[in-house]
């Protein structure tokens, strides 16, 4: 056997667990079970103590079969109070002794000792104790013992990140909540101290009497100051307890080391009575021999009551117990303790108040508990005991009152012992039965339900009449007759039953019960709440009185509206929001609540638990379509889910654990005051309050909106705007007027730069426009932007900013109504621009500011402006994130903090499919977003025709493909295994982009030079492997190896050329375009070029809407956004692109307005490649993207497992 220690100078242990001797020491079997139980999170609480030596900790769930060494399983028992450990946590101590080295020398010797195997006291190296009463080791020891191991592996090696510790340290499953708070005490327990364990016995009182049951606590000593913690040393921490079985471990028959010699007499004689707890007091355990046994045990001063919290329970004098008998409704008479609270020790001054005492008459002497001093005592009794157990708690009939006394009277002559009260009995006629229901609080349940019948108006318990009994006997009120309220004596009316009706009424309430809460049984608050809302009311209806005693928990609270209550803060620009209903005139803030009950808590228990803010509790409950929230006084408030549904999708950030802040409100920018319009009316108008007149002034002129009329083109407008142009002027002014920053989405070709050109030309008539108007585009179209000002709007000045001379041109910044400038160059002059306040900061193709952490996207957040703006046809190509990106620049705070914009919309959007949360993100950016489509607005276009060539790879190709493919595939898994799938994006990417280039043609797959522009999406990484020739190599041959598409090119190229068409050609490889353009010189077809490295781009553009040539070579990054090509009919998209946004983008370079002829797009697809897969993700994209811009698997990086495997087959 290896040495199970190992010496580590750098741990704050001196020993270090090894797996291996674990292994070894419990056997495959034990180890795979309890490493599994490790990496569950079933084991917490874990502390290394004394360098190493003492492990302690606890290990919860039950085992199977198989875990244990043969023992048989035994029921759970009752949890001892709030405090405790559920009941199958299990709590292990083990001791770790080093040997000599002889002795170490001398177990690796032997590697199946079956003394270390069996666990006795003749182990030197490991002594593992658990209360779960098994063998040792048992599964609970194993696992303990594991997670300890891997705790100090990692505690050893700093860079180490062992399952096992983490698997420790946090668990996999949920720690109970009070064995939480256990692990937090441990932790933060003061230098000094030590964690003791000491066997606890715990007195429980039940409706089936008392029980005892045992327990394993843990106690703290103060070293340094003995005598105070001598007061306190019995003291045990209820929320590290755990049950314990009292079965002896090993073959010498010995307990764990923390029963003393007392305990394990006492132990031994608990076990005689057959059974390992928990022990009924009675029966086996009773009479002198139990009285005898529970006295030697409430002796050892580890005795509690009732619960394990507070100290156990102390010897006290002996009591005095005065009684009386009490006269029931029923005219039965029942004995209690007096209630004039005259009970005394014989240490007691006379008149001193004393609480109800605690009996416990089921062992003879009879003792008693004192809950309010903590005490258990003796009965000092002037009557026979006997007396007392025969009547007490057991009510006695009226009728048989007399000969009750002169029984008692026999057994005590002296007159000790009360008798039963003689009272006179009337015969009165029935009248009428009516139903009384009473509820009230219960005893082992929360609440209770009992049926009274009403004869003749006087109450009748249900559950005392008998079978067969003719009369019901009432005991008449002082209120209804004179003379018992003149001399007080009592009087008994008789009056004939009427058992039919009873059952009637009987059946009655089991009916509502059925069909209302059918789950009341199981004292279950959904169906109290059920009954209480629906059954209740029923029985109402039929005649029935519902009275409510004190302390029943399901009270319910009747709303007299709701409200919402505006507070602006202090800071600018933002407001506090309360929410609630008015209830008895007062405002009930349900924002807490809400949010509780948002977080998914419906299973919760209804516990009260006032929030800071005074307002609600944060208990609630659902039934059936309510949701009921527990107030401050206990009552029930019922909110249809409904109203909660549609609070929710309007203030989507009580989603948010945090969403309110310390004065439990909502705390929301100004901006966002349209929502609460929104609100207004989807909560059927509350009452809006506010401290602001301007807020409350902004609301209702949002609530009362009656629509955006369409604008004529101003005055000086060089152009007629088409009827949607008009309609998208007037929402710029709509923006404008409120201060509302938005996304003008329409499809390409539709006239975004006409309509925003007309807007800032209206602004300047409206003399508006005093400070100047930030216009930042791609470097590609500001040509475009400066042509389009001169054409439409010549009296705007224009100032561009572009090129190593625009620095001498800042000064002029001020006193231009235009600043043009390009994306590259925001980010560098961004402090120049950012010192300037600009009337408008407009975007085009604002998806370049997508990243939010890109440096452009940054410069673009700190411009000073007025008014935001943003223009593309795509607000989001890959995933909604980038629409957040939009809208943080021109509304920060409108869809809250990009982690909170993930949990509310993103994950359950792309993730779930979750469809209110796409509705509610629907709504929330509608005003704010305009888009129109071809199809919607420009019926005069002309048709567009899509056309999908797929291509049958030649042989060698298709070897060519399948060879790259599978060694790929391979690759990808052995990367997949290592690291994880969100940790091999890299290598993802480049065998995707290999297999892409395959497709495309051979001669691409291994240049070792950059091919690919820097395009949107994941696909702009290259290669990471500078020498491809060193892994998955194509052949020597492959500058030989045929391309379907180049050979389709070569034929379909010259006919549509001679057809007279012209032909726009995008690719994402600009390696790809250089092989394009050997094979378009070869044909001798005239062509222009356009890269990102080409530099003269407008003149290029010219040359090809001029006509000097047919073909136009674009990479997709280059030419696929901003440029006006209605000379072209014709589009081929050689290579898919996994977002069609961006292919759509490309095709609308020709198919916009001023295209007059019809345009065809033809797609070049591989047939059985990875291009079909690409062709069916698309498919997939779009749907959702014509929805809410929503594109789940935009990209390679997004991709699940299942989709990988899809993409290699």
């Amino acid at each position: 056997m290896t040495d199970p220690f190992s010496s580590d100078a750098d741990s704050p242990q001196n020993f270090l667990l090894r797996p291996d001797w674990l292994r070894t020491l419990f056997g495959d079997r034990l180890y795979t079970q309890a490493q599994r139980w490790v990496e569950e999170g079933r084991v917490y609480g874990l502390r290394i103590a004394q360098a190493g030596r003492i492990i302690t900790g606890f290990a919860a769930g039950a085992p199977s079969p198989d875990d244990t060494a043969g023992d048989e399983r035994r029921e759970p028992i009752r949890e001892p109070g709030d405090g405790a450990v559920r009941c199958d946590a299990r709590r292990v101590y083990i001791r770790l002794t080093p040997m000599p080295p002889v002795s170490r020398a001398a177990v690796s010797q032997a590697p199946a000792s079956p003394a270390l195997r069996a666990g006795g006291t003749d182990r030197e190296t490991f002594q593992g104790e658990c209360s779960c009463g098994a063998r040792s080791p048992c599964v609970h020891i194993a696992a303990v013992s594991i997670a300890a191991a891997g705790r100090s592996a990692a505690a050893s090696d700093p860079g180490r990140h062992s399952g096992l510790s983490r698997a420790a340290d946090t668990p996999a499953h949920p720690i109970p909540a009070e064995a939480a708070k256990a692990m937090a005490l441990h932790a933060n327990m003061p230098a000094g101290t030590a964690p003791q364990q000491q066997l606890c016995y715990l007195l429980q009182p039940g409706t089936g009497g008392t029980q005892l049951s045992l327990w394993v606590g843990q106690r703290r000593l103060e070293s340094d100051s003995a005598r105070r913690a001598r007061a306190e040393e019995r003291r045990i921490d209820a929320r590290g307890a755990c049950a314990f079985v009292p079965r002896p471990t090993g073959a010498t028959g010995e307990f764990p080391r923390y029963v003393d010699a007392q305990d394990r007499a006492l132990l031994r004689e608990l076990l005689h009575v057959d059974t390992d707890g928990p022990w009924p007091l009675g029966d086996r355990l009773g009479g002198k021999s139990g009285g005898v046994l529970l006295q030697r045990i409430l002796a050892t001063g580890r005795v509690w009551w009732r619960s394990l919290n507070g100290p156990p329970l102390r010897a006290g004098s002996p009591r005095t117990l005065p009684l009386v008998w009490e006269v029931l409704p029923s005219g039965d008479q029942q004995l209690r303790q007096r209630p004039d609270g005259t009970a005394r020790s014989s240490g007691n001054e006379a008149g001193e108040h004393q609480a109800a005492l605690e009996l416990l008459l089921e062992v003879t002497p009879a003792l008693c508990i004192d809950p309010i001093r903590n005490e258990w005592a003796a009965l000092r009794l002037p009557y026979p005991e006997a007396l007392l157990r025969e009547h007490w708690n057991r009510p006695m009939r009226a009728q048989d009152v007399e000969i009750l006394n002169e029984d008692i009277a026999r057994q005590d002559p002296h007159a000790h012992f009360p008798r039963l009260r003689i009272l006179e009995v009337r015969r009165e006629p029935l009248q009428e039965v009516r139903a009384r229901l009473l509820l009230g609080p219960g005893e082992t349940h929360p609440a209770s339900i009992h049926l009274e019948f009403l004869y003749n108006g006087l109450p009748v318990d249900s559950r005392q009449l008998r079978q067969g009994q003719a009369t019901v006997r009432c005991v008449v009120p002082a209120a209804r007759n004179a003379a018992v309220a003149e001399h007080g004596s009592g009087m008994i009316l008789e009056i004939d039953r009427d058992p039919m009706l009873e059952q009637q009424l009987q059946e009655r309430l089991e009916q509502a019960l059925a069909q209302h809460a059918p789950g009341l049984a199981a004292a279950d608050d959904a169906s109290w709440l059920a009954f209480m809302m629906t059954g209740v009311p029923a029985l109402q209806a039929a005649g029935w009185e519902i009275v409510l005693l004190p302390g029943f928990p399901y009270r319910l609270a009747d709303g007299q509206g709701w409200y919402a209550d505006i507070d602006a803060q202090r800071k600018e620009a933002w407001f506090d929001l309360r929410l609630g209903v008015v209830v008895d005139g007062r405002q009930i803030n349900l924002l807490p609540a809400l949010v509780d009950y948002l977080q998914g808590r419906i299973e919760a228990p209804c516990a009260p638990g006032a929030s800071p803010g005074g307002s609600a509790t944060i208990a609630h409950c659902r039934s059936g379509g309510q949701v009921l929230i527990r107030m401050e006084d206990g009552r029930w408030l019922p909110v249809t889910l409904e109203r909660i549904e549609r609070i929710a999708n309007t203030l989507v950030e009580l989603l948010d654990r945090t969403a309110l802040n310390k004065r439990q409100a909502l705390s929301l920018p100004v901006i966002q005051a349209g929502r609460l319009a929104q609100l207004s009316m989807a909560l059927d108008g509350p009452a809006v309050r506010s401290n602001e007149r301007s807020l409350l002034r902004l609301v209702e002129d949002l609530a009362n909106f009656q629509g955006i009329r369409p604008l004529p083109a101003p005055a000086g407008f060089r152009a007629a705007l088409r009827g949607y142009q008009q309609e998208g002027l007037g929402w710029l002014q709509f923006l404008r007027r409120y201060r509302l920053g938005g996304v003008l989405a329409d499809d390409m070709g539709l006239g975004k730069t006409v309509q925003t050109i007309a807007h800032l030309l209206l602004e300047k008539a409206a003399g508006r426009l005093d400070k100047p108007a930030l216009i930042v585009a791609p470097v590609s179209v500001i040509g475009n932007w400066q042509n389009e000002l001169r054409r439409f709007a010549p009296q705007l000045k224009v100032l561009t900013l572009h090129g190593p001379r625009r620095k001498a041109l800042f000064a002029d910044i001020g006193c231009s109504d235009i600043v043009i400038t390009g994306y590259p160059l925001l980010a560098i002059d961004a402090e120049v621009l950012c010192a300037h306040e600009f009337g408008f900061a407009i975007l085009d193709e604002a998806q370049m500011i997508k990243n939010p952490r890109a440096k452009v996207s940054q410069a673009a957040r700190l411009l000073r402006a007025e008014h935001r703006l943003c223009l593309t046809g795509t607000p989001m190509e890959n995933h909604l994130g980038e629409l957040w990106s939009l809208f943080d620049f021109l509304q920060p705070g409108l869809l809250g903090q990009e982690q909170q914009f993930q949990r509310h919309y993103r994950s359950p959007i792309e993730k779930s499919r979750n469809e209110q949360r796409r509705e509610a993100l629907a709504r929330r950016i509608a005003p704010f977003v305009l888009r129109r489509t071809k199809d919607q607005v420009a019926k005069e276009l002309p048709p567009k025709t899509q056309i999908v060539e797929t291509l049958v790879l030649e042989e060698r190709q298709r070897d060519f493909y399948d060879g790259i493919r599978l060694a790929m595939h391979r690759r990808v898994l052995e990367i997949i295994e290592r690291r994880g799938l969100a940790r091999s994006r890299i290598t993802v990417l480049d065998a995707l982009l290999r297999l892409r280039q395959a497709c495309c043609d051979p001669r691409l797959v291994g240049t070792g030079a950059p091919n690919q522009d820097r395009s949107e999406g994941p696909d702009n990484l290259q290669s990471r492997n500078t020498d491809p020739s060193a892994e998955h190599a194509p052949p020597a041959d492959q500058e030989h190896i045929p391309s379907a598409k180049m050979d389709w090119l070569r034929t379909v190229l010259p006919e549509l050329v001679a057809e007279g068409r012209r032909i726009l050609l995008f690719s994402q490889f600009t390696a790809m375009l250089a092989l394009i353009e050997d094979a378009v010189k070869e044909l001798n077809i005239p062509y222009c070029l356009l890269t990102g490295a080409t530099r003269a781009r407008d003149e290029v553009i010219q040359r090809f809407q001029a006509g000097d040539a047919p073909l136009f070579l674009i990479s997709l990054k280059a030419g696929g956004t901003g440029l006006n090509l209605t000379a072209a009919d014709t589009v081929i998209h050689y290579d898919p692109w996994w977002n069609p946004a961006v292919e759509t983008q490309a095709t609308d370079r020709a198919h916009r307005i001023g295209q007059d002829k019809p345009v065809f797009v033809y797609k070049l697809i591989a047939q059985g490649t990875v291009e079909e897969k690409i062709l069916e993700l698309q498919a997939g994209k779009h749907e959702l993207a014509s929805r809410l811009y929503s594109q789940r698997n935009a990209s390679p990086a997004q991709l699940s497992r299942a989709d990988l495997e899809a993409l290699f087959t």
